[in-house]
């Protein structure tokens, strides 16, 4: 093999790291393009059981976009993480509540805007998420864990020494 052929072939199977600007971006575009950096689906040798993909950096994703009416209407299921045993002695020294009443108090639902609020990166994370392939025994989670989220401009050093793939920086038209 040549020297040239040989680096191509190294590059190809390299894990790049993509830089994406979330700042007045849609939801769903930004997802999709995460997902697909993610899981390796933008490189010729996708295969979907191979993990080939790359790191993706997102920031500014407090200032995300969402259609319409989704803050308000779009819900994620929240799960608490206190244990059973302590959830229980919450409740039996403040109310009198049965096991099972316990064990349902333990599972709410929040809307995208409180989810927001709360931390600025789960809406994108979550969304990213649900844009992955895969079903129960899919790496979706060792791919999540190559993406890193931050709320503001304000990226590390050292991570930045890594970028090295692409730079999506683009702007979207906004209608008024």
């Amino acid at each position: 093999m040549a020297l040239s052929r040989a680096a191509a072939h190294w590059g190809l199977h390299t894990k790049n790291w993509v830089l994406i600007n979330c700042d007045r971006q849609c939801l769903d575009e930004v997802s999709r393009i995460a997902a697909d950096a993610l899981q390796g689906r933008n490189k010729v040798i996708f295969t979907p059981k191979r993990d080939i993909g790359d790191h993706v950096v997102l920031y500014n994703t407090r200032k995300i976009a969402l259609e319409g009416n989704q803050w308000e209407e779009h819900t994620y299921h929240q799960k608490l993480d206190w244990s059973m045993k302590r959830l229980k002695s919450y409740y039996k020294n403040t109310h009198e509540r049965t096991e099972r009443e316990a064990r349902l108090r333990r599972n709410f639902w929040i809307t995208a805007e409180e989810a927001h609020l709360l931390d600025p990166t789960y809406v994108v994370r979550a969304a990213i998420y649900d844009k992955l392939l895969g079903g129960r025994n899919s790496d979706k989670d060792a791919s999540m864990a190559r993406c890193i989220a931050y709320s503001d401009r304000e990226v590390p050093k050292d991570i930045l020494q890594n970028i090295n793939g692409s730079n999506y920086n683009w702007r979207t038209r906004i209608n008024k």
